[in-house]
């Protein structure tokens, strides 16, 4: 029998304060682990590391990816929607195998991709739910015409640290001086998390003051996104939502999902401008595509009523990569360790 290591993450450790997006972890590592148990591999449960007499054949590891966590073999991670998973072995985000190469979305029917795409819309306008907790949907207040809608991260998030060319502050104060300069309504929305980030809480409420086109609001992200000509990100989960919306998305970070995206920097605000006026319905089009393959063949869905066709793919997944792991092990790990270079 082979033996894994499995790096606990949410669900396998005891928390005294439940948090945000436990019971989401819970049910694809109970997912993780019942496919394990299905391919005859045993896997260690304990936090304390495993005996040299047990050491494992591969490690799978929860919210890393090779470029933090050399070690390990197989990486999960959940994504941009509370419900989908994506699992790798070279990590999640950008730096999936699968998204650092355009993947091969646009051969997903467009009528299906409308379709999914739209009905999806209408659910999360409908009923408000985001992977963050949101106010509810009929609560924004005023907003200006023609705005563009941009949602702040934070600082200390790992896609900000280890994918992202610009910061947090540096992102509000290039899109607040070029607001004013160009006359472009510009609209931010602090994080849920940024109450724990003073200094980027008070750096936006002062981009604001004696500005005309520079505003922050607390509405619901889908009443924004829906209302806004546009979003402009660094790699927020926002602007894959904002596809699904079928909204023009400018990123200023690297993401997986920026096949779609005008990827921008501080010398092509205009362009990134006149990209979300010239946005088209084919534009959106290949929009909903990515979105389609995205959530039906990148990653795994646990939603009752997917969560036995993930499972399936998840276990077809992991038999054909423990056979590559397993098979030769030697060859792997230089594999492994010329990525991580």
């Amino acid at each position: 029998m082979n033996r894994v290591f499995i790096k606990y993450y949410r669900s396998f450790i005891s928390h005294n304060k439940k948090t945000l997006g436990d019971d989401d972890w819970a049910v694809f590592e109970t997912m993780l682990k019942y496919c394990l148990q299905k391919l005859s591999v045993e896997f260690n449960q304990n936090i304390i590391p495993l005996s040299e007499e047990l050491k494992p054949d591969a490690i799978i590891s929860a919210h890393h990816s090779k470029n933090t966590d050399a070690d390990s073999d197989i990486f999960y991670k959940q994504m941009h929607l509370s419900y989908l998973f994506t699992i790798d072995t070279d990590g999640w985000g950008p730096q999936h195998s699968m998204m650092q190469s355009i993947p091969s979305f646009e051969t997903v029917d467009t009528q299906k991709a409308i379709t999914f795409c739209k009905h999806l819309s209408s659910d999360f306008l409908t009923k408000g739910y985001s992977k963050q907790k949101q106010p509810p949907i009929n609560s924004l207040h005023d907003t200006p015409e023609h705005f563009i809608f941009a949602p702040i991260q934070r600082p200390t998030d790992v896609m900000i640290k280890n994918n992202s060319p610009i910061g947090v502050a540096d992102f509000i104060t290039l899109l607040s001086n070029w607001a004013e300069k160009s006359q472009q309504h510009i609209v931010f929305k602090l994080h849920p998390g940024n109450f724990l980030d003073p200094d980027i809480v008070a750096h936006t409420q002062n981009s604001c003051k004696d500005r005309t086109y520079v505003h922050v609001v607390d509405g619901n992200i889908h009443e924004l996104i829906q209302k806004s000509k546009g979003v402009m990100c660094i790699n927020s989960g926002t602007g894959f939502e904002s596809l699904i919306h079928g909204k023009p998305v400018v990123t200023f970070g690297r993401c997986d999902y920026k096949w779609v995206t005008f990827n921008a920097n501080e010398k092509l605000l205009d362009q990134a401008n006149e990209y979300i006026d010239a946005y088209t319905k084919n534009d959106g089009i290949r929009g909903y595509q990515l979105v389609y393959y995205y959530y039906h063949e990148h990653s795994y869905s646990i939603k009752e009523g997917e969560r036995s066709q993930s499972t399936e793919r998840l276990l077809s997944y992991l038999r054909k990569t423990f056979e590559v792991i397993l098979s030769n092990k030697d060859q792997f790990n230089m594999v492994k360790e010329t990525n991580t270079n």
